[in-house]
């Protein structure tokens, strides 16, 4: 019996100007760590066509082969953006009963 396959579905995003998905038409090495893309806007009254990068930023899992010459800080999953609200180490926000009003 054959096995079948599946083809990896590319990476898409919002053309900044029309907000259609925009689908990469080519991509380049830079480097080891990046990689250029090249977008087209797939509304064709638009046909946006635009570069953007592609950037290896941290290991959240090791290499089993690690190549001695890539140093990557080593991070967790993602973060939401703008959350600059460091984790408490010990949960020292008051209980609900401590914020609401006792009633009279």
């Amino acid at each position: 019996m054959k096995t079948k396959r599946r083809r990896a579905s590319l990476p898409s995003i919002t053309c900044p100007h029309c907000q259609s998905v925009a689908a990469i038409r080519t991509s380049e090495s830079v480097s080891e760590l990046l990689r250029q893309l090249r977008f087209r806007c797939e509304n064709d009254e638009c046909g946006h066509v635009f570069a953007a990068d592609l950037v290896v930023v941290r290991t959240i899992v090791q290499s089993a082969c690690p190549n001695p010459l890539i140093r990557l800080p080593f991070g967790r999953t993602a973060r939401t953006a703008n959350d600059d609200t460091p984790i408490p180490a010990n949960d020292d926000r008051p209980t609900a009963a401590e914020i609401a009003p006792t009633p009279s």
